[in-house]
This record gives structure tokens, C-alpha cells and sequence, in this order.
């Protein structure tokens, strides 16, 4: 009973203690960091504890009750951070003063802020964040300030209520990032403006960049205040009177400029410096194309002008300032329609003209890389209509898919900034541009990879996945573009409920899928030898790089690095690649093909090479049975002489015909002996009893001329053999060798009895004699063409005198 009477005694104590450890941050004009306005400020962060306030209901009386409740800040390691937290910060001063502080850095604010401390029985409130006007806010500047009044040597709480929830919605394409919540004390002796102002800097006194440098600027945007001009009918001094109800900083709206309405910004502009000076003021990236802009005179009076930064190098108008003068003024943004190109909110920058100048002369790299982009596509269009091959048309889309995404990194470099915008589309038109783009990039990847690779046969499994990526993403995209084609007919969604964001997010992930599955598919590849797997990987590297770099992991682990660069560098290179890959694929068809009609055509000429043998092969024992039908003749007819001497001439004409044998062509000079040696067999057999004559044109060199072996030989046989052996009389055979065209003409000619009387005979001696030559020296005329391209044409004329056949006249052209 005694130790439950002491708990709540213990429990009370602990409270106690833990009230009296909670940190105390002592003013110290010691600063450690300078932000980006030359402001020295300490971070608290460690000084501060935080509460959740799980219903967003509670008030400053109810987290006063909980002040026990209190922990350590733990934010910069907390995940979610869209919560409702209320902070508490205890100071204390040497000296009574006023402090100033912010809650989060400059530029970063959160989305509501109420700053709450009380002393004696009054309480003080005020306000900041960015989803406030300025007109609502205690100071009235970018940022979450205020101030603290300090007793001296008195612990001084201040309560801080910051909203991380308000204003979020799914339909908002781009989210202001959550940030960790801490709270800076700022040297207020070093604040020049407690109003959003913009004090001119020395654009003289900094370092001169080098190519790749950004240029001497400062962004003022987040020194502007804007206004809403519904109707667009409102003048400069309606506005003026009504601008505290209506202005708004940057990032206010999600979507700050629609397209149905008019817009003001106003800008206060500090010159510090004991002289005059001039400015040029300029647009980093996506210019308007007309603008006016209102700046006062000497005596205060404003004057209206109008600047043209699209067609004037995205430069939106100079001024000069005097010496210690402060200037406030007015831009007019007008209603834009389709015709406008997409433009930033009024982001814009002041920029040292020379190196607005410089930068401006960097539109011909735009230039080159465009028209480099669009020869790229004609040239591959081109190939498609000539080749009509799968592989170049899935490289034609993926070509087609990427370009709308390179275009717009090309307008969003920082190296090419200030340069002329290229992208010119609407908001809406670019978000269905990309919106089709995509799914085509997606599926001509994918494909390609299965037709370069040949997954269907070389891996089923990664050609299976590949199209279920590919009808997974359509069926998102399908549903993506169908919410794009509703809210801009219908107006942004008013609910939660954003079909697009999550649709984005989904194809964000299918986009990294594809990425690793066509990388893992080109791996396995290498491993099972599939021809130009390799080149496949290397040139797909440059693109697996530039969209890690592009990524959330790359903007962790690169956080500095452009994004812009890296993305074009990344993905023009992989295009190079991948065109130089279908080159030396369809090379590899090529020379396939052509591998392919060389074995055609060695066969073929084996198979003419051995028909010629064959036909030979025929021809040879034809001939070599009639001249030995001849020897036996004369050896029964006991001319053992002539036997003898016929013996000779054939031994010397077979030696010939074998030597021969092998050869496709021989020269006319060894035909024409030949043929010599055959007519004198022939005519020893027939006793002498006819004459020859063989007579070759000079202009004709026999040696050089060539023509198949025992080409002459049948046409000879027939004319002794069928003309001359009938005829009683004298009889003679002629061969004679004229030049004709590039070739020759053989004539062969007798004066027998005629091929009709000859065939007559024949048919009633069959069993004496049969000529195969004649056929046969045909077929070999014809493997001869197929052969050596070798044309030839055989004419056979009878000859007639008074009526009556006076011989045969045979003439074979070869060559011509």
C-alpha cells in the first residue's frame, strides 16, 4: 500500500525532471551558416521538440496541457512527414530584444505556420508559410518568419504550429517536398528588407564562367508577389488598390498561372550601391511570347511597355535605378490560349547581359541536335520503307517515343538555358504528347529487345514478361490519358481522387521494370552466346545510367549533378548505339545472304563442272569407237600401212584428247590442231578421197581465244560422215576462223549431198552408223554458257546450186 501511495508521487517528480531537462537555446551572436541572402543564422534544430497532433484539431490551450508530452525532434529521420506537428522551442537572452527566427530555411517553407508565445497575460500569434498571402503573413517575405520579444535572464517558450497536410491533393502534378522542421535564428542586424524585396547584387564582382558554368544570375522569382486577374480587365491602378486581398507568393498555388486568366507580378528592386544602375532581366527557360511591363518614372508616375521575349532571345526588359532608390514594378501576363507556349510562372532571372548574350549565341547547339534528331528519324524512316525490316521499325518508334522527352530536356538544360525553347506546346498538349509518347518508347524497347535478341526462341521466359510489361503499361497509359481527356474538358478534380498520379507512379515502376528486365535479358544472352548480345549491353548502359541519374536515387546520391545533361547524353547515346547495332546486324544478313548465294552458286557450278564431265564422258567413247571401227577397216581390209599410219595420227589425237580431259576450256590454237588431226584420220580412212582446207583470219589470235575441248569435232564427223561419204565426185570440207564481235565464228562447210538426201540414208543405215555428237555438243555448248557467261549461237545452212543441194554450211559463234 505504502509503494502505490508513493507513485504518483514519483510520477510527478519525473515530470519535473523531464520539464527541467527540456533544452534551452541561450541567444548567442555567434552564427555557424550564411543562407543564400548573405544572412548568418544558427539551426535549432537540436534545441526543438516536437508533438504530433493526430486530429489537427488541437488548439494553443490544449498543447499547452501536453507540454510534457513533448519529445526530440526526429523529423530529419522520419519518413512521413505530410503530419500536423507542433513544436517547442525555449530561449533565453542576457538582454531584453527582439529576435528573429524562421521556421525552416530560406525558400523551404512549410505549408501553414502559427507561431504562438505568451508573456504575462498577453498572448502573441502570428502567422507565416507559403499557402498563406502576404498580406496574412507577419512578415512579408518568402519564408516562415517572426519575431520574439526576450525579457532578459527569463526562459521565454514559443509554441510552433506547422501544417504539413494543408493544401496536399493527388491531382497536383508536382508536390512541394516535405522538409524536416527546425527553426533558425537569423542575425536580424544583416536582414536589408523585412518585405519581399529583391536588392541588387554585383553581378561585376562574380567569377566569369567558362563554358559549361552557369551564368552570372540571381533568381528573383521568390521575390515576386503575383495577382490573379480573373476577367483580364483590370488596370494597373485597380490592381495596385487591391493587391493586398488578392497577391500570393510563389508555390501559393499548385497551378499558379491558368490558361483563362491574366496575371500581375510585382517586384521590389533595393539598389544598396551609391551609384546607379542598369539590369537586364531575362527568362532561364520557357519565355512568353508578350508581355507588358509598368515602370515608374522620376516623379512616380508608371508607364506601360511591352516586350516580346520569345522572339528577343528570352530577354523580358532592361532598367536602370538610382543610387539608393528603391523601384517597384508591375508585369502583365496575358490570358494565354493554345497558341501560347508553356511557360514557368513568371520565373525570372537577373542576368549579366553579357552573359545573356553568350548564352544566347548556344541556340545552334539546340540547332545541331535538332536537325541531328530529325535527319536521324528521316534516314530510319527511309531504311524502313526500303528494307520494311521489324528491328528498324521498333527503332523508328523507340526514336519517335524519345524525342518529345528529349526536346523538353534540351529546354530544361542549365547549359542551354536562356536559349530559344524548342518544346512550345500547352500544358495540356505536352501531357498528351508525353502521355502517348511513353507507352510507344515503352513497347518499341521492349520489342526490339525481343527481336534483336531473339528471345522467343533463346529465352521464353524474359519474351513472356516482355509482354506482359508491354500490356500492362498500354492498359495504364489508356487509363491515364482517359482522366487527361477528362479533366481537360471537365477542370482539375476538386477530390483526392487523382486517376493520373497514380497512374504515374505505376508507369514510373514499369518503366524501371522494363529497364532491368531488357539489362537482364541482354546478360543472359552473353552467357548462352546469342550473336551481338555484348554490343546489346554496352549500348544499352548509356541509358540505364542517365535514368538512374534522372531518378529519386540519383538526386540522392548526385544531389548537385544537372539532370538535364546527363538524360540527353544518356539516352542519344544508346539511340547512336542501337542504330549502329541494326547496322552491323543487317550487315551480318548481308553477308549471310551473300555467304548463302555463294554456296548456291559453288554447287551449282559443281553440278555444271560434273554434267560437263558427264557430257564429255559420253562424247569420248563415241569418238573413240568410230576411229577404232575405222583402224579395223583397214586391217581387214589389209592396208596394213595405212593401218598403221591411221594408228599414229590417233595416238597422237587421243594423247591430245587426254590431256585435255580435265579442262574446261582450252585455247582455239589446240582446238584447231585438233581438228587437223581428226580430218586427216577421217580422210586416210576414206583413201584420200576428199580435200580439206583450214583457214584462220589474221585478225584472230587463236592463242588467245578459248573455247571447250572437241567443240569442232562433231560438226566435222557429220560433214564428212553424212555429207561427203555419199557423194561421188569431188568432195571437200572447209574450216575456216573469222572474227566476229568480241568473239569468233567458226564455219564448218562441205559440198555434200545436203542434210535432206543425208537424213534419208540414214534412216535406211541405222544399224551402220549413229551420230550422239551433235546432241551432245549442244548440251555442252549450253553447261559452257551456264559456266563462263559464254554466249554462243549455231546456225546450219543448205547450200543450193540450180535447184539441187550443194552441201552444208554449219556456223558456230562463240563469244559474241
Amino acid at each position: 500500500m505504502k509503494n502505490i501511495a508513493i507513485l504518483p508521487v514519483l510520477l510527478c517528480l519525473t515530470k519535473l525532471l523531464s520539464a527541467q531537462t527540456s533544452p534551452v537555446y541561450r541567444i548567442s551572436f555567434e552564427f555557424a551558416e550564411v543562407n543564400a541572402e548573405q544572412e548568418p543564422y544558427n539551426d535549432l534544430y537540436d534545441y526543438t521538440e516536437i508533438l504530433l497532433d493526430p486530429t489537427g484539431a488541437w488548439g494553443y490551450e490544449e498543447v499547452l496541457q501536453r507540454s510534457d508530452q513533448f519529445g526530440p525532434n526526429t523529423t530529419r529521420t522520419d519518413r512521413d512527414l505530410a503530419q500536423i506537428y507542433w513544436m517547442k522551442l525555449q530561449l533565453r537572452a542576457t538582454a531584453r530584444d527582439s529576435h528573429l527566427f524562421s521556421v525552416g530555411r530560406l525558400y523551404e517553407e512549410n505549408n501553414l505556420v502559427d507561431i504562438y508565445y505568451q508573456q504575462g497575460d498577453s498572448l502573441y500569434h502570428q502567422t507565416a508559410g507559403f499557402r498563406r498571402r502576404p498580406a496574412e503573413k507577419t512578415i512579408r517575405r518568402s519564408g516562415s518568419y517572426f519575431w520574439v520579444d526576450l525579457p532578459a535572464d527569463t526562459i521565454q517558450t514559443v509554441y510552433i504550429r506547422v501544417d504539413n497536410q494543408y493544401g496536399d491533393c493527388d491531382h497536383c502534378y508536382f508536390e512541394f517536398e516535405k522538409r524536416p522542421l527546425s527553426v533558425f535564428y537569423i542575425d536580424h542586424s544583416t536582414v536589408r528588407s523585412l518585405e519581399a524585396a529583391y536588392i541588387l547584387q554585383d553581378l561585376e564582382t562574380m567569377e566569369e564562367p567558362n563554358r559549361f558554368e552557369p551564368p552570372r544570375m540571381v533568381d528573383v522569382s521568390w521575390y515576386f508577389e503575383f495577382y490573379v486577374d480573373t476577367d483580364c480587365n483590370l488596370d494597373l491602378e485597380s490592381v495596385r488598390r487591391s493587391w493586398d486581398s488578392g497577391s500570393y507568393f510563389k508555390g501559393f498555388q499548385r497551378v499558379e498561372f491558368d490558361y483563362t486568366s491574366c496575371h500581375w507580378a510585382r517586384l521590389r528592386v533595393i539598389n544598396p550601391k551609391r551609384y546607379a544602375q542598369s539590369r537586364t532581366f531575362a527568362y532561364p527557360s520557357d519565355p512568353w511570347k508578350s508581355i507588358e511591363y509598368h515602370l515608374p518614372d522620376t516623379v512616380g508616375r508608371y508607364h506601360k511597355m511591352e516586350a516580346f521575349p520569345s522572339a528577343e532571345g528570352r530577354e523580358a526588359f532592361s532598367f536602370s535605378i538610382p543610387a539608393g532608390d528603391t523601384l517597384e514594378l508591375y508585369i502583365r501576363y496575358p490570358r494565354r490560349t493554345s497558341s501560347y507556349t508553356y511557360a514557368d510562372d513568371g520565373d525570372m532571372a537577373d542576368i549579366h547581359p553579357g552573359d545573356l548574350q553568350k548564352r544566347q549565341y548556344r541556340d545552334k547547339y539546340k540547332t545541331f541536335f535538332i536537325g541531328g534528331l530529325a535527319f536521324f528519324l528521316i534516314y530510319i524512316f527511309l531504311q524502313l520503307i526500303v528494307y520494311r525490316d521489324s528491328l528498324q521499325l521498333y527503332f523508328f518508334l523507340l526514336l519517335v517515343g524519345l524525342s518529345p522527352y528529349l526536346m523538353m530536356a534540351l529546354d530544361h538544360s542549365q547549359f542551354l538555358n536562356f536559349t530559344e525553347a524548342i518544346f512550345r506546346f500547352s500544358t495540356l498538349e505536352r501531357d498528351w504528347i508525353l502521355g502517348l509518347a511513353a507507352p510507344l518508347a515503352v513497347f518499341a524497347l521492349l520489342k526490339f529487345t525481343q527481336h534483336l535478341l531473339n528471345l522467343k526462341n533463346t529465352l521464353p521466359l524474359f519474351f513472356r514478361i516482355a509482354n506482359y510489361l508491354i500490356s500492362l503499361y498500354i492498359i495504364i497509359s489508356i487509363i491515364d490519358l482517359l482522366d487527361i481527356l477528362w479533366w481537360s474538358t471537365h477542370g482539375l478534380p476538386t477530390t483526392d481522387l487523382c486517376i493520373t498520379c497514380y497512374a504515374n507512379s505505376i508507369k514510373g515502376m514499369l518503366q524501371g521494370c522494363s529497364a532491368i528486365l531488357v539489362l537482364c535479358a541482354g546478360i543472359k544472352s552473353y552467357y548462352r552466346k546469342i550473336p551481338l548480345s555484348a554490343s546489346f549491353v554496352l549500348s544499352f548502359l548509356p541509358l540505364i545510367m542517365a535514368m538512374v541519374i534522372a531518378s529519386p536515387l540519383g538526386q540522392l546520391l548526385f544531389p548537385h549533378l544537372e539532370r538535364a545533361a546527363p538524360f540527353i547524353a544518356g539516352h542519344f547515346l544508346t539511340l547512336m548505339l542501337f542504330g549502329i547495332l541494326i547496322g552491323i546486324r543487317n550487315n551480318r544478313i548481308q553477308m549471310e545472304k551473300l555467304e548463302s548465294v555463294k554456296q548456291k552458286a559453288q554447287l551449282q557450278n559443281d553440278l555444271l563442272q560434273i554434267e560437263s564431265k558427264a557430257l564429255r564422258a559420253q562424247m569420248n567413247p563415241h569418238f573413240i569407237f568410230n576411229c577404232l571401227n575405222s583402224i579395223k577397216g583397214l586391217i581387214q581390209e589389209a592396208a596394213n600401212r595405212q593401218a598403221i599410219h591411221y594408228l599414229t595420227l590417233f595416238s597422237r589425237f587421243i594423247r591430245r584428247v587426254l590431256q585435255h580431259s580435265e579442262e574446261k576450256q582450252i585455247s582455239l590454237e589446240e582446238e584447231l590442231e585438233m581438228s587437223r588431226l581428226y580430218i586427216e584420220m577421217e580422210k586416210l580412212r576414206f583413201e584420200r578421197s576428199f580435200t580439206y582446207r583450214i583457214k584462220i583470219a589474221p585478225e584472230v589470235d587463236p592463242s588467245f581465244f578459248r573455247v571447250p575441248p572437241m567443240i569442232l569435232q562433231p560438226f566435222l564427223e557429220n560433214a564428212i560422215w553424212h555429207g561427203l561419204m555419199h557423194k561421188a565426185g569431188d568432195r571437200e570440207i572447209r574450216l575456216e576462223i573469222r572474227p566476229e564481235g568480241a568473239g569468233v565464228k567458226c564455219i564448218v562447210e562441205d559440198n555434200g549431198i545436203g542434210r535432206e538426201q543425208a537424213a534419208a540414208l540414214n534412216l535406211s543405215r541405222q544399224h551402220q552408223h549413229r551420230s550422239f555428237g551433235t546432241r551432245l555438243i549442244m548440251d555442252r555448248l549450253q553447261v559452257n554458257k551456264a559456266l563462263f557467261n559464254s554466249n554462243f549461237v549455231v546456225n546450219i545452212i543448205d547450200q543450193m546450186q540450180n535447184g539441187r543441194a550443194a552441201g552444208t554450211r554449219v556456223e558456230l559463234i562463240l563469244g559474241a
